[in-house]
C-alpha cells in the first residue's frame, strides 16, 4: 500500500518534494545560521534541486532574515528559473532590503546577460533601487559593467547617487588610494 502511495505522489509531482525533505531541512538550517555558508561550492554541492527549494523556503517564510538569506544564496545559481524569480522580487518585493539583495544576486548570478533588465531598473522611480542596481553592477568589476553604470549616471539627477557611486569607487581604487595616502601606523578609517 505504501509503495502505491509513493507511486501516486511521484506521478503527481509530489514525490520529488517528499524526497527533498531532508535537503530542504538542511537548507533551512543553513539559512538560520548566523553565518550562512557563503561559498558557491557548498550551495551547488547540495544538488540541482537547491534553487527551487530556496524559492520555496523564501515563499513559505514570512521572517525577513530567512527571506534575505534565501535571496543571498540564490546568487550562486545561474539557471533561468532563478533569474526569473530574482527579477520578480527585485521589481516587486515590498521590502527594500529584499529588492536590493535580489538585484545583487541577479548581477552576481547572471552578470551582463541581464543588461536590458538593469537598464529598465535604472528607470525605477525609487532612487535607492536605481542606486542598488548600479552598486550590484559595480561588484562585477568589469569594464562593460562600469560603462553601463557611467551611462546610467549621465542621466541620473539625484546628487547623493553620484556621490555614492563616484568613479574611484567604481574602479575599486578608492580603498587602495586611502591606504597609500595614510601614513604608517594610522588607521585610515579614523
Amino acid at each position: 500500500m505504501f509503495h502505491k502511495i509513493l507511486g501516486v505522489l511521484a506521478l503527481c509531482g509530489l514525490g520529488a518534494y517528499a524526497d527533498s525533505a531532508p535537503l530542504k531541512a538542511r537548507l533551512e538550517e543553513a539559512l538560520r545560521q548566523r553565518n550562512v555558508p557563503r561559498s558557491a561550492q557548498w550551495w551547488t554541492e547540495q544538488g540541482a534541486e537547491v534553487p527551487g527549494l530556496l524559492v520555496q523556503i523564501y515563499q513559505e517564510n514570512k521572517g525577513i532574515r530567512s527571506r534575505i538569506s534565501a535571496i543571498e544564496a540564490l546568487r550562486f545559481f545561474s539557471d533561468a528559473d532563478t533569474a526569473v524569480f530574482l527579477k520578480k522580487e527585485a521589481l516587486g518585493a515590498s521590502n527594500l532590503s529584499v529588492r536590493r539583495l535580489a538585484l545583487r544576486s541577479i548581477a552576481l548570478s547572471q552578470g551582463l546577460k541581464e543588461k536590458a533588465f538593469f537598464q529598465e531598473v535604472f528607470k525605477d522611480p525609487n532612487p535607492q533601487i536605481r542606486c542598488a542596481a548600479a552598486e550590484a553592477l559595480i561588484q562585477l568589476k568589469t569594464e562593460e559593467a562600469n560603462a553601463l553604470v557611467t551611462e546610467y549616471l549621465a542621466n541620473e539627477t539625484v546628487p547623493w547617487i553620484h556621490t555614492r557611486l563616484d568613479p574611484p569607487k567604481r574602479r575599486g581604487l578608492h580603498r587602495q588610494a586611502v591606504r597609500r595616502a595614510t601614513p604608517p601606523g594610522l588607521d585610515p578609517r579614523m
